[in-house]
């Protein structure tokens, strides 16, 4: 089994961002081009499933992370969700969808307490908490409050590569506590998105006693896939094709389950990522941010995806170039 020994990408965060305006843009146009596809007086038959992750379109996730969290839940009404980083209440939220369409309830928690007002506005089904959820409870730490919206961190050296605009200091507590204290029994769906500061609030999860049905966590994969792997949890590597910037985690018989999921539709549409991704010019940044940077091989092995590779040094030899 081949480890993977390369160090996680420091820049990574710089060409997401690069290349998210681009790659938005071109989804229309794409969206377009399918549409026409099932379209022109054909027939199309009515007895095959809707393929979620392929076939629907996103609705307030910044990326693909809503159509994975509904393909693996498959469209199930009634779950409950915890959401740390949440950010915003709808824009850019992975868990909206959940409660807007699905009657889903649960809890949102940011440092920023500048969120609380929208939430409840817009998420009366939910609770929203300002705390940063870390690896201690009790007392406060620096939370950086960037301008690039979304962004802000626990994080300074990541924060100060995006400009701090305002120090804050925000009341700690751990996932564990957060959970007693809002006296959760059983979790469906667990989102991480604190932009850095992964470890902290993992180190403060007992993930045996929790159980969630199924986590969500952005992370390039080096440090994730080894603890949840550690505590019985496996990814889902058919998620990376659809989401190249989160992982995905569930119990070994779930994610296995999930894996097995796919469908005729869904081999399509991975056939014309693929073929939209080849056409793109040598030094693409919307094939950076099209393509995963870690995969899991044939061999269950966590490693540099070597198209990744490949479109980054075309990215850098580009941007040198001009």
């Amino acid at each position: 089994m081949r480890q993977c020994l390369h160090e996680p990408n420091p820049e990574f965060p710089k060409l997401k961002r690069a290349a998210r305006a681009l790659f938005f843009a071109s989804q229309v146009a794409a969206a377009a081009a399918v549409g026409a596809e099932t379209s022109g007086g054909e027939n199309v038959e009515s007895a095959a499933p809707v393929d979620i992750l392929w076939e629907e379109e996103k609705l307030y996730s910044n990326g693909n992370e809503e159509l994975v969290i509904r393909d693996f839940f498959e469209d199930e009404r009634g779950g409950f969700f915890v959401d740390v980083g949440c950010s915003h209440p709808k824009k850019n939220s992975n868990t909206f969808y959940l409660e807007d369409k699905l009657g889903w309830a649960g809890i949102g928690v940011d440092g920023l307490p500048d969120y609380a007002k929208g939430w409840k506005a817009q998420r009366p089904g939910s609770v929203f908490l300002n705390y940063l959820v870390s690896d201690t409870t009790g007392g406060t730490k620096k939370f950086f409050k960037v301008p690039v919206w979304g962004l802000s961190t626990a994080e300074e050296k990541f924060a100060k590569r995006l400009n701090v605009v305002d120090e804050l200091e925000v009341p700690t507590t751990t996932l564990d506590a957060l959970l007693e204290e809002q006296q959760v029994s059983a979790i469906d769906f667990l989102n991480i998105d604190v932009e850095g500061h992964y470890e902290e609030v993992l180190a403060g999860f007992d993930l045996e006693r929790w159980k969630p049905r199924l986590v969500c966590i952005e992370e390039e994969g080096p440090f994730a896939v080894s603890w949840f792997r550690e505590r019985g949890y496996e990814p889902i590597p058919r998620y990376r094709h659809r989401d190249p910037t989160n992982w995905y985690f569930a119990s070994r018989r779930d994610a296995e389950a999930a894996n097995r999921r796919q469908t005729a539709q869904g081999r399509k549409g991975l056939a014309r990522k693929q073929a939209r991704i080849a056409q793109e010019p040598p030094g693409s940044p919307i094939t950076v941010y099209l393509t995963p940077q870690y995969v899991i091989d044939d061999e269950g092995a966590l490693v540099v995806n070597e198209a990744w590779t490949k479109a980054v040094r075309e990215l850098k030899a580009s941007e040198a170039a001009n």
